[in-house]
């Protein structure tokens, strides 16, 4: 237990949290269930040992991957042993203690629904780059980078290594986890129910509107386990599946740009479909101009308005990058203990209704639905 830090039931860490169970431990950190005196809710408190807690890049990492890591809040803590850097997390339940039943052989079932949450996740961190969870790909990592019985045969040979050395980790990690037939077992439980406040009815639209006018709708494409993608749809009179797409495309550490699809068809095997179209408000067609937004029929990609529903929308500007890569230079300069506001396609597409509210072009239904739904 050496540079670990000793804690007791009912130690108060930072002035705020106190400490009410053991949850799990490991090679370089304890884990605790803790009360949050301020926020009055239950959080999970990391401990790192005081050796650790000197090279760790998990704080980096979470602060990397803030637009999707909820990372609570971090300190450092003077102990005994060192000083120890601590992390505040919510809590969440072991998906491995969930696996065994009875102290039976897992269930295969529960096996390869966690394993697939673990690929959606490796892909994830890959792409924002982050390999085995502990280093920017940008950066190498003193070797060793995994444990000797995962290790992969280009880190035994000392060769070159990429992001496969996690599928090979994830794979001997797989094979080592009890995977026996067992009539007798129960099947997965069912999804837990949705907690919190239940989504409101999107506005009522009828099937077809006054003469000339033209119907918006809300396109959401399914991005779990991430925010859905949104973007606006005005369709053609012509036909119901062609039309013109606003939205701001692009991502958190990047930057959106503003973006109109032209006479976008959704029947063309190369067109993304939407998982959810919502009818948001029929339009006066005084506020379109048909054969400019379909640009006399040929697809485009334009970001340049030509009536005046596209004119209100472009007045948002498209969110600029809102993710910067955590380093130390930075958490010193302010971050410390501060969440990162993410401004992403769907904060485009509610400034961009209040605007259209603004301008006399949507109802203040639609907006107050968009801002109610927002992830």
């Amino acid at each position: 237990m050496r540079r670990y830090h000793p804690v007791h039931l009912y130690d108060i860490f930072n002035d705020r949290y106190e400490v009410r169970a053991k949850l799990a431990f490991g090679q370089f950190s304890t884990v605790w269930l803790a009360y949050d005196q301020v926020h009055q809710q239950q959080v999970a408190l990391k401990i790192l040992k005081a050796d650790a807690s000197k090279d760790s890049k998990e704080l980096s990492i979470l602060l990397h991957l803030n637009h999707s890591m909820n990372l609570l809040d971090y300190f450092e803590h003077h102990g005994p042993n060192g000083t120890h850097l601590c992390l505040i997390l919510p809590v969440m339940i072991s998906d491995g203690e969930a696996m065994t039943i009875t102290g039976r052989p897992y269930c295969v079932a529960y096996v390869q629904v966690v394993s697939r949450q673990i690929l959606l996740g490796l892909d994830f961190l890959h792409r924002s780059g982050i390999i085995y969870c502990a280093a920017f790909c940008r950066q190498r990592e003193q070797w060793p980078v995994t444990p000797t019985a995962l290790r992969a045969p280009e880190l035994i040979h000392h060769n070159a290594w990429d992001a496969s050395i996690d599928i090979w980790t994830l794979g001997c990690s797989g094979c080592e986890t009890p995977n026996f037939q067992d009539k007798n077992l129960p099947p997965p439980p069912p999804p837990p129910p949705l907690i919190g406040k239940t989504a409101p009815k999107p506005p009522s639209v009828a099937s077809e509107g006054p003469a000339g006018a033209y119907l918006v709708e809300l396109l959401i494409f399914n991005g779990w386990p991430f925010k859905d993608h949104w973007a606006y749809w005005v369709r053609s009179h012509s036909s119901p599946d062609i039309g013109v797409q606003l939205h701001a495309t692009g991502d958190v550490r990047n930057g959106f740009v503003f973006q109109i699809k032209r006479n976008y068809d959704f029947h063309d095997e190369n067109s993304e479909r939407p998982s959810t179209r919502i009818p948001l408000q029929w339009i006066d067609g005084k506020f379109f101009d048909e054969r400019a937004m379909m640009n006399n029929g040929v697809f485009k990609l334009d970001d340049v308005p030509v009536c005046g529903s596209e004119a209100s929308v472009y007045k948002v500007k498209a969110p600029e990058k809102s993710l910067n890569t955590a380093t130390e230079t930075a958490i010193a300069e302010g971050q410390k203990g501060q969440k990162v506001n993410q401004r992403n396609c769907q904060t485009w597409i509610v400034e961009s209704a209040d605007q259209l509210v603004r301008d006399g072009i949507f109802n203040q239904e639609v907006a107050t639905y968009l801002h109610a739904i927002e992830q």
